[in-house]
């Protein structure tokens, strides 16, 4: 792409960033490249804080040195889900702190997901925050799940049967469902030891009430030792499947680029 059509659209498009706990990640929409995404996984330094490495970056990484006006910033954050009724913006903090306790030097944010009725409280480093302000005019933060909440809300009304959703991205799982436009169930699970993903989605399954031999259960996202999953989960509940990104999303572009997470296929594929 040529210097000034790329600097036009960084104008208009905006920059996707990705923060794990130890990771970043930079996307945006770009139709010169093979797979119309160029996607740019960051060398994150240990030793210093991811606000020191986004700071570096946006120093020397060519990406960001493009200027963008508008970036989507999704994080990696441990979530309170609240039904929308309940929502009280000014309260929002307390609620996120009383439930998470260790959350020195956080800013508690919101998102409201208005498919499912639900507001989304998640934090982030109020350093980490200030980097992004600092560069980028208009700055969106969303939880990291959002892409993969919304796409499967709306797979969850075919077929008849109840479904359980498990996401493995960044050694944890979410597990989650719905209730028409409702959360029924959801939460993070850390999965360091990656055979503890079968407890976990067990134990929801349990607790929901779901049917062995009829209920569905998904499960996405970069699985840790796949063929002994699929073998153990088969041990207690008869349909299992797994959401391939090539096959499920019709082979669509962003499943073509290389290491980049289901999350962002996602966001990038079904929006």
């Amino acid at each position: 792409m040529h210097e000034t059509e790329f600097h036009s659209l960084s104008k208009q498009l905006p920059l996707v960033f990705r923060i794990g706990k130890q990771t970043l990640s930079f996307a945006v929409n770009d139709l010169q490249t093979e797979h119309r995404i160029l996607f740019e996984p960051y060398t994150v330094r240990s030793g210093i804080s991811m606000a020191a490495n986004l700071r570096e970056a946006f120093k020397e990484n060519g990406l960001l040195l493009r200027k963008f006006q508008k970036a989507q910033v999704f994080v990696d954050a441990p979530v309170v889900m609240v039904p929308v009724e309940e929502f009280i913006e000014n309260e929002a903090e307390k609620m996120y702190k009383y439930v998470l306790t260790d959350c020195d030097n956080i800013e508690t944010l919101h998102y409201i997901m208005p498919e499912t009725n639900a507001v989304a409280l998640f934090g982030i480093s109020k350093d980490l925050k200030m980097v992004f302000t600092d560069n980028i005019p208009n700055v969106r933060f969303i939880p990291i799940m959002q892409p993969v909440w919304k796409y499967m809300h709306r797979r969850s009304f075919s077929g008849h049967h109840q479904k359980l959703y498990a996401c493995f991205h960044d050694k944890k799982v979410d597990v989650f469902c719905f209730n028409k436009n409702r959360f029924k169930f959801t939460n993070s699970f850390d999965v360091s030891h990656p055979h503890d993903a079968v407890y976990y989605i067990m134990h929801v399954w349990k607790l929901m009430g779901f049917d062995a031999t009829n209920d569905e259960l998904f499960i996405m996202g970069n699985i840790p030792e796949y063929e002994w999953h699929i073998e153990n989960l088969n041990r207690y509940i008869n349909k299992v499947y797994t959401i391939n990104p090539t096959a499920g999303f019709n082979r669509a572009p962003a499943t073509q680029v290389k290491g980049m997470p289901f999350d962002l296929i996602t966001l990038f594929t079904k929006g």
